[in-house]
């Protein structure tokens, strides 16, 4: 199994940090963040001056990817009415439009978040496009990575409650 996440910490306080070329963000207690990017869909490798911005592992949110409109514009630098519409779902009781995406997720420096490897980002398999909500819905505050896309890269986090530190894994 390959590395993708190796000791990322996370925190029992409110921390920040910053977007690179972007604004300071606040980062509640208890949030895994990982550093991803969005690109056009079928790229086979990520542009190496991609904007990256953080996002929250969230297992308990049953899609792939879920990210406001101004963040992926302001963020990724991407419009979402250029990427191909896929259908719907329903988020806080709203409907909100399906895009095709791809989402690259960067490793982390050992036992550091907001630190990163200089590898190429690992491309996350997703079934159904990314979830982008309209900027009336105040939602979600950061972006999300939902179960879904976990077990589609059928993917191994293991969370050490004791020492705050998460690994992910990828089966080779």
């Amino acid at each position: 199994m390959s590395k993708i996440i190796d000791q990322l910490p996370f925190f029992d306080q409110p921390t920040s940090l910053r977007i690179p070329g972007g604004p300071a963000v606040n980062v509640r207690q208890f949030q895994i963040i990982v550093w991803v990017a969005v690109t056009d869909v079928g790229l086979s490798v990520c542009p190496q001056n991609i904007s990256r911005f953080p996002a929250v592992i969230d297992i308990g949110f049953n899609h792939n990817f879920l990210i406001q409109a101004h963040q992926l514009h302001d963020w990724a630098r991407i419009e979402s009415s250029d990427l191909i519409y896929v259908a719907n779902i329903a988020v806080r009781g709203e409907r909100v439009p399906l895009r095709e995406a791809d989402v690259w997720i960067f490793q982390n420096q050992p036992a550091f978040r907001d630190q990163l490897q200089e590898v190429p980002p690992f491309r996350l398999q997703l079934d159904g496009g990314i979830a982008v909500c309209p900027d009336r819905m105040n939602y979600p505050r950061l972006p999300l990575i939902g179960l879904r896309t976990i077990c589609r890269n059928q993917l191994d986090v293991r969370v050490d409650g004791k020492n705050r530190r998460v690994a992910i894994h990828v089966s080779d």
